[in-house]
């Protein structure tokens, strides 16, 4: 439940811009997987990326989604924001995107990734007011994304 208010509030935060879906492909596989569920929810509608038997929070690409997003959170946070570094940890988090099974969770990494990308190209080009417009939506969504993605 958790999950999905955490992505409701990214996706509403998201409105009106219009980002790229992250590309997923899967690869056919003769083990079988199972989807974790609780209560009343359903699993995923697409198979999990992790092998099959892990299932705790933070396995496979959210893992390196929750790293990804430490390290953009630093880059922001940074005494003296390198905006570079920014664009290169942003177009990181959208490359890790396409790893993560959910694609609920796909889409909010990619989304961040791509507010954080273009604060960033902002920032460079001295557009200052869309540069902090962006990189506050960015900063804002990390910690509903954190929970979100199961990150500790």
């Amino acid at each position: 439940m958790r999950r999905l208010t955490a992505i409701s509030l990214v996706l509403l935060a998201a409105c009106g811009t219009h980002t790229p879906s992250p590309t997923t492909t899967t690869a056919p596989t003769s083990a079988a997987t199972t989807g974790q569920t609780t209560g009343a929810t359903t699993g995923p509608t697409t198979a999990p990326s992790s092998p099959a038997g892990v299932t705790s929070p933070g396995a496979g690409g959210t893992a390196a989604a929750c790293a990804a997003l430490d390290r953009l959170f630093f880059a922001f946070h940074a005494a003296v924001p390198e905006f570079r570094q920014i664009a290169t940890e942003a177009r990181h988090m959208i490359d890790v995107s396409t790893t993560i099974g959910d694609q609920g969770e796909a889409t909010l990494v990619a989304t961040i990734g791509t507010d954080a990308l273009n604060a960033a190209k902002a920032f460079l080009a001295d557009d200052l007011e869309k540069g902090s417009r962006l990189e506050n939506r960015a900063v804002q969504t990390m910690p509903p994304a954190r929970v979100a993605l199961g990150c500790s």
